[in-house]
């Protein structure tokens, strides 16, 4: 009777204890976190690459070497591809979002808006 009757105390005092939740997720918080849409591993092993895309944002490029050390980051970088002897990372540039807005709001025609540009980095 004993060993019932502090079972029930104890299931009743963790029970009545509050959830530990340090605060509530919002669509904010959901903003600023990033996403990996691309990533590549060189054929021979010593580099990888990925993008990192926000939810609302540019995205950019980040080189990371066998030792996990950060080689090099490109903004407003996607398309990444390794060249057949990983020598070289070939990626597509495109325009800041934030240019793009302005621009449609003036009314630029397609043909005066800035084109993405080719990009060759050797690792």
């Amino acid at each position: 009777m004993k060993r019932i009757t502090l079972l029930y105390a104890a299931i009743c005092m963790f029970a009545s204890l509050p959830a530990q939740i340090p605060g509530e997720l919002t669509i904010a918080d959901l903003e600023r976190w990033n996403r990996i849409t691309e990533s590549l591993i060189s054929n021979d092993g010593k580099a990888t690459a990925f993008v990192l895309e926000p939810w609302d944002g540019d995205p950019q490029v980040k080189i990371y070497n066998s030792n996990a050390e950060e080689v090099a980051a490109f903004p407003f970088a996607t398309g990444i591809s390794f060249t057949s002897d990983s020598e070289f990372l070939i990626m597509t540039f495109k325009q800041p979002d934030s240019l793009i807005r302005s621009l449609k709001l003036r009314k630029t025609k397609k043909e005066d808006m800035p084109s993405d540009m080719l990009g060759v980095y050797n690792i």
